[in-house]
């Protein structure tokens, strides 16, 4: 790691590798979303925190905030906003002032008086699974930041495709649970319907 004569810089690299290990104490997605959003949320000193999940299509699926009564971020995200320029870039997103940038800001952010954020995309196996973004209510918040969250997306990307791989791993014991009880029911009928044809072969 490189050495920085900055307190602050040392602290918030400190912040990092404090915040790396319960990265990874559960495999449960729901956990994970949680707990990335809560450690961006501190590492960051960002007032919200939010991440999205990404298919494999580049579609989002499910988000976790802590905005409270606000439309979810898979449903809020438009088009041509900034969430889907960093699944299609793959590259973070910086804004220092959202009153600069109306355009390009989610009118959601601007009525809960966001006024700067930041966005960098989870990438797992080369492609985007989740957009992860810290908000702040005062603008510049992120300036000299973005090497710090895009090192912290880096991990949360890994602790991500942990989660990931063990939710696929459920569905398939689920799936294959159901194969088995589908071939242990379709067995048994074709048995029956031999017996039955038998009895009625020797009648």
């Amino acid at each position: 790691m490189a050495e920085t004569s900055n307190p602050k810089e040392l602290t918030d690299l400190q912040k990092l590798l404090k915040s790396i290990e319960s990265l990874f104490a559960s495999p449960e997605l729901e956990l994970i979303l949680t707990r990335i959003i809560g450690l961006a949320r501190e590492v960051l000193q960002a007032d919200y925190a939010s991440i999205a999940l990404v298919d494999e299509k580049g579609s989002l699926t499910k988000s976790v905030e802590d905005f409270t009564k606000v439309i979810p971020l898979e449903r809020r995200a438009r088009p041509e906003g900034l969430t889907m320029q960093i699944i299609g870039t793959k590259e973070p997103v910086l804004v220092h002032n959202v009153e600069t940038n109306h355009r390009s800001s989610n009118p959601v952010l601007i009525e809960l008086g966001i006024k700067s954020y930041v966005g960098v995309p989870l990438i797992v196996d080369g492609r985007v699974r989740g957009v992860l973004y810290a908000h702040s209510l005062r603008p510049r918040a992120f300036a000299r930041k973005l090497s710090l969250i895009t090192a912290f997306a880096g991990y949360a990307a890994v602790a991500l495709k942990n989660a990931l791989l063990v939710e696929e791993l459920k569905t398939q014991a689920i799936r294959d649970s159901l194969s088995l009880l589908y071939n242990h029911r379709y067995f048994y009928e074709r048995l029956d319907e031999e017996i039955r044809r038998c009895k009625r072969s020797h009648q």
